[in-house]
């Protein structure tokens, strides 16, 4: 996978719970998925104009595969403003996943937890 990917947020979003959690200080939304192995967090902010996913993983290399191959499966050639940016950084064993995201997702995103 190269660092920087194009990812489509509603297809993203079918990967981790339905069901949002609110954060304990209200400012974002989040959504986690435990598989055993990784625990995979990504968090939809109110007041910043940008989402970031967080992956944590005691087997970085294998949590980074897990997730290149269900991004690489959702990259489309479509309006670039329907689209995260996606860049992706590892430190030791411990994976983590950064996107930005356009203004108006963040809107529509933020009805998740009305």
């Amino acid at each position: 996978m190269s660092e920087n990917m194009l990812l489509n947020a509603d297809e993203l979003m079918w990967f981790f719970e339905k069901e949002p959690v609110i954060s304990e200080d209200e400012s974002c939304v989040i959504f986690k998925l435990n598989d055993g192995i990784n625990n995979f967090e990504i968090a939809f902010g109110y007041a910043l104009p940008y989402v970031s996913i967080k992956v944590f993983s005691s087997i970085g290399m294998i949590c980074s595969y897990y997730l290149e191959q269900i991004i690489e499966m959702k990259i489309k050639n479509d309006e670039i403003s329907e689209y995260l940016y996606v860049e992706l950084k590892q430190n030791n064993d411990v994976s983590s996943f950064s996107i930005r995201i356009k203004p108006h997702i963040q809107i529509n995103l933020q009805s998740l937890c009305s």
